[in-house]
Parts: structure tokens; C-alpha cells; sequence
């Protein structure tokens, strides 16, 4: 915020939540998806957000919910959504609905550390998998990606940028801040 010269209207953030699930969630730990997760971006003398970013998906991929298939935008249906592409595509409609004015980024996912690389989850989807999926849903919505992935952490340096391999802590929060902010900052 201090080298953007924004100030924080709101961070919605939520501990281990996915962008998977009930769409239609009022609760604290509704996903991504949700009218919920929604609504909280708002300020709280409700206005709106100039830019929001989004980065979504590592706990979608750890916990092997379906990839699915994307070729052109479609109309999502509210409710129990649990495939990733669907439940992502569901989250930037409604946003860009909720939000017209609002400037949207997405994020790209960092790999995550489990020893073997590149990590596969249960369905054998890679986080590049994921990644290559954002990258999709995003442009067919007009949406720019800020690649994450490619920050700068290697997947060989994450036991130095994160608290467990996949959680940065402060000196990979300060990297990945510094390299979201010259994007910010070029998009102008």
C-alpha cells in the first residue's frame, strides 16, 4: 500500500478457504465463489474497491478438488459448485457484476513444497495445472494475471520463504508484495 500510494479498503482474506463450494454461503468460511466472500470486499462505509486481487487456489489444489475443463465462457450456475474451474470462473462474473468499476488481477499460484516436484494432488493435476487454468478463465473475462509463480522463489528456496512450503512467511511476504507491486505499478 505505501509504495502504491492505496490505501486498504478491505482485506477479505480467510485462512483456509477454497474457491470450491456452496456459492450461495452467508458463514465466515464460505469460499471463494460466495456471496459472502463478496460482499466482505466492500468498505465498511460500503464502497467499493478500486482493485482487487485475487490468490486463490493452492487449497483447491491440495485438497484434489476437480481441475475441469475450460474452452470459452460460460454461464455459471449458483450452488454446490466443486469443480475448480467452474467454482473460479462463478467468483471473477460475479466480481466484475458486484464490482464494474473495480480494477481485477488475478494471481498464479507459488509451487508448493513437498519434496517432489513438481507436486502432483490426488487427481495428478500440477500446480502448473492449476496455474495454466487461472491463466484461461482470467483472459476469456478480461482479466490480468500477475504470475506469482514466477516471483522469483524457487521451489528449491521455499523452506526460506515459507513456514511450511507453502505459507510465505515475512521475507517471502515481503518478496511477493514487492513483486505485485511493480506489477500494480506498471499497469498503471
Amino acid at each position: 500500500l505505501t509504495n502504491t500510494g492505496m490505501t486498504l479498503c478491505r482485506n477479505a482474506s480467510s485462512a483456509n478457504t477454497d474457491v470450491t463450494g456452496n456459492s450461495l454461503a452467508l458463514d465466515g468460511s464460505a469460499p471463494g465463489c460466495s456471496i459472502r466472500r463478496l460482499v466482505d470486499l466492500q468498505g465498511a462505509d460500503g464502497s467499493s474497491p478500486d482493485v482487487i486481487i485475487i490468490y486463490m487456489g493452492i487449497n483447491d489444489f491440495a485438497r484434489s478438488r476437480t481441475l475441469g475443463n475450460f474452452t470459452a465462457p460460460g454461464a455459471q450456475t449458483e450452488g454446490e459448485v466443486m469443480v475448480f474451474t467452474d467454482a473460479y470462473e462463478l467468483m471473477l462474473q460475479k466480481l466484475q457484476a458486484v464490482y464494474p468499476t473495480s480494477r481485477i488481477y488475478c494471481m498464479t499460484l507459488l509451487e508448493a513444497n513437498s519434496g517432489d516436484h513438481p507436486r502432483v494432488n490426488g487427481n495428478g493435476n500440477t500446480i502448473a495445472d492449476y496455474n495454466s487454468r487461472i491463466r484461461q478463465v482470467a483472459a476469456a473475462h478480461g482479466v490480468p494475471v500477475i504470475d506469482v509463480h514466477n516471483c522469483g522463489m524457487e521451489v528449491y528456496e521455499l523452506n526460506r520463504y515459507t513456514s511450511d512450503g507453502v505459507h510465505p512467511n515475512r521475507e517471502g511476504a515481503s518478496k511477493i508484495a514487492s513483486y505485485v507491486t511493480n506489477a500494480l505499478l506498471l499497469a498503471g
